[in-house]
């Protein structure tokens, strides 16, 4: 065997082994991908995915609203009524809207914030056919596990006070994000004749009363 044969076969053995090690790395990448997939998957984050589906990754508030006086008006009382709001669910930074109605038999309505909190209320007109006066309260967001109120101080009339009530309403247009959307009403008698307790009347029936 000459040079120039010497020198060929050794180039083909080293094309040979480079083709061996090219093949042998080719085959190991591929052997370790699903495995580096398992670990990666083994390693991220485990996410509620009824929630996250609804919501995304952000919880969402819930908030309810009470009316917290139990005591019926006699004639001519002029007495204030707690409008309790709570967040039940996480914080939100989003308005919170309280739409508050108040029924015939009731006078010198007005309405604010409690112990100096940040509400911005405003007077709607008297129903035309019910007599309800209407007002409308934002504020700005609500923490989690906390409360706002609103005080809405009135006057029962000497005539028709006796099925008066008072209906809250927060989030009527359902623009805050919530666990539960079928808690958003409060409401209670204010005179001494139980209108709620005879259930027939329905607050939503007022809200576009003109």
């Amino acid at each position: 065997m000459n040079a120039r044969q010497h020198a060929s076969k050794i180039g083909r053995q080293t094309s040979r082994a480079l083709a061996i090690a090219a093949l042998t790395l080719g085959l190991a990448t591929t052997a370790l991908a699903p495995s580096s997939a398992l670990a990666a998957s083994l390693t991220a984050p485990v996410q509620d995915a009824s929630v996250q589906g609804i919501f995304g990754n952000k919880q969402p508030a819930d908030l309810t609203v009470g009316i917290a006086h139990s005591n019926p008006f006699t004639a001519g009382q002029r007495d204030l009524v707690p409008v309790v709001i709570e967040n039940h669910g996480a914080s939100t930074d989003r308005d919170i809207t309280v739409k508050i109605m108040v029924s015939f038999g009731y006078e010198d309505i007005t309405v604010r914030g409690a112990f100096g909190q940040d509400w911005e209320c405003k007077r709607g007109e008297v129903g035309k056919y019910s007599g309800i006066t209407t007002f409308t309260c934002e504020t700005d967001g609500l923490d989690a596990d906390s409360h706002k109120s609103i005080l809405v101080n009135m006057t029962a009339n000497d005539r028709d006070f006796g099925d008066g009530w008072i209906v809250a309403m927060v989030d009527p247009e359902n623009k805050v994000k919530e666990l539960d959307e079928t808690n958003n009403i409060g409401k209670q008698n204010l005179g001494p004749h139980g209108v709620f307790e005879q259930q027939f009347l329905n607050p939503e029936q007022f809200m576009n009363d003109d």
